[in-house]
């Protein structure tokens, strides 16, 4: 129960409990189905903030330090402007809104790459209070009790079955911070819902990682609510597209930039692979069959400019999957060894940066 409010009450849905054991066979495809992560991690997640709030009566908690990363001076805002109830009532579902305070984002679907994080991180001029929302269901073949390492850079709290199991109020400025809680999960279906915080000052890492410990991966599962639509065929789409790698980050010397991808199944429909800069413009772009396995040969290195690019690769017709690559093009020379006087390599590097304008 968050701040003496009434716990949501939406858990578990008994008409998929038979005899104690779950009906994994009948999942609805009204949800996304992934594997728990092979280390106890959920990894698919619907999302939806960060709710943004400037906090203008800075005054009233003292003066901030210079760089604004104190942890106790922000733990005092973050204490004050904690939630006094749960915004979250009814069961998330892709796609639809949640309003925090008249502000209304929809609930998305977030996977997490090997770091295991929903990373919400950003960046804000002036203070701001952040809260966001990260809901699963988690399918388990057997219940029992089982512990939750939640790590995150700010305040959380934890929800299973609509019943609040804990909150943590540590601060992790750069590395997030972790917190253990004690769960007892059912057999089937368990609602499991965090509420994390941050205060912005300037840059903010904001991340959430929540592990499972107790239960073997393979006998749990996690199930998302999605918005009508051949979920099936979605994620096979979205198989190839995390299959879908670069050959390397550093391209020069007129190397292809390359897109390849193996090991997936073919879905019959095709693929949109772009070449992006920085500033969002397409570069190359094409369009291929969504086959098992396959190369996008994009662009030829020497005949980019020198920076930062994206890959972005995402199915011909309107999808939510969407992947992004980053790599660099560098075509200029260099030397492995430093060369010359340090005063002689700091005027090279700003000749070359002028000449870049």
């Amino acid at each position: 129960m968050l701040g003496g409010g009434e716990p949501a009450r939406w858990g578990v849905d008994d008409s998929r409990l038979v005899k104690g054991k779950v009906m994994a066979e009948v999942a609805s495809r009204t949800e996304l189905i992934y594997p728990l992560g092979a280390s106890g991690h959920i990894e698919h997640w619907l999302v939806t903030g960060p709710y943004a709030f400037a906090v203008a009566d800075l005054e009233r908690y003292g003066v901030p330090p210079p760089t604004g990363a104190d942890a106790g001076f922000k733990l005092d805002i973050l204490r004050d402007r904690r939630r006094p109830a749960l915004d979250v009532t009814t069961p998330p579902v892709e796609g639809s809104a949640l309003a925090v305070d008249g502000v209304a984002h929809e609930w998305r679907y977030v996977r997490c790459r090997d770091d295991h994080q929903v990373d919400l991180s950003t960046f804000f001029h002036t203070c701001h209070y952040l809260v966001s929302y990260a809901y699963a269901t988690l399918d388990v073949a057997a219940g029992g009790p089982a512990q939750v390492m939640l790590d995150s850079n700010g305040p959380a709290d934890l929800w299973v079955n609509g019943e609040h199991a804990g909150r943590h109020e540590q601060i992790g400025l750069q590395d997030p911070a972790r917190a253990a809680f004690s769960i007892t999960l059912r057999t089937g279906r368990n609602d499991i819902l965090v509420c994390f915080e941050a205060l912005a000052t300037r840059a903010c890492p904001y991340t959430l990682a929540l592990r499972v410990v107790g239960f073997a991966p393979e006998a749990a599962r996690v199930l998302l609510p999605a918005a009508p639509g051949d979920l099936a065929r979605r994620q096979r789409f979205e198989a190839i597209v995390e299959a879908a790698s670069c050959s390397r980050q550093l391209y020069r010397d007129g190397a292809p930039v390359v897109l390849r991808w193996a090991g997936a199944e073919t879905v019959e429909g095709a693929l949109v692979v772009r070449l992006l800069d920085a500033a969002g413009q397409t570069r190359a772009e094409q369009r291929v069959p969504a086959t098992a396995n396959g190369e996008v040969v994009l662009a030829d290195s020497d005949a980019l400019a020198d920076g930062v690019y994206r890959i972005a690769i995402a199915p011909a017709e309107p999808s939510p999957v969407r992947r992004e690559l980053a790599i660099r093009v560098f075509n200029g020379d260099f030397a492995e060894q430093p060369a010359g006087t340090f005063a002689m390599r700091r005027r090279e590097a700003l000749e070359h940066a002028a000449a870049q304008q």
